[in-house]
């Protein structure tokens, strides 16, 4: 089996800052509010960046943590993300995209995934789970940053 989710939102803010705060993996502890505890990055080239990411203690107390690798493509808008470490995963594969309309940009998620046969949860399961973390992410993401454009902060 796989999984699949695709999410998207407009944010009021130029294409070019939302690239910028989207991509600053240092910020996605407020970013990705109560979602990430630390974002560490491990290599940076022009192109690609390797992080680790670690959570937020859940309710028993466990933070998690894993290497992760994006490769972006400014000229086209786009992202393309993998876990290096996909621990309970036998793969997690995200892509997105940075689109400027009348209102503002269009960022959208799209990320696929499958459950290792050991893992502590089913495909499905974790499809419900990512698909509302997304929803509020992308509603995080969008409030960040449209207060930042508004504050008149350019990158």
């Amino acid at each position: 089996m796989s999984a699949h989710t695709d999410n998207e939102i407009v944010i009021a803010a130029p294409l070019a800052l939302v690239w910028d705060v989207a991509n600053d993996v240092e910020r996605w502890p407020e970013l990705f509010a109560g979602e990430y505890a630390a974002a560490e990055v491990l290599e940076r080239e022009e192109e690609r960046v390797r992080f680790r990411l670690t959570t937020v203690p859940g309710p028993d107390g466990r933070a998690y943590s894993w290497v992760s690798e994006r490769c972006l493509d400014r000229g086209r808008g786009t992202v393309e993300a993998r876990r290096v470490e996909p621990g309970p995963f036998r793969y997690v594969h995200l892509f997105q995209s940075f689109t400027a309309t009348a209102a503002g940009t269009r960022l959208r998620w799209v990320q696929d995934f499958e459950a290792r046969p050991d893992a502590p949860f089913t495909d499905e399961e974790m499809r419900r789970r990512i698909d509302a973390g997304a929803r509020a992410n992308l509603r995080r993401h969008r409030d960040v940053i449209e207060a930042l454009a508004a504050s008149g902060v350019s990158r």
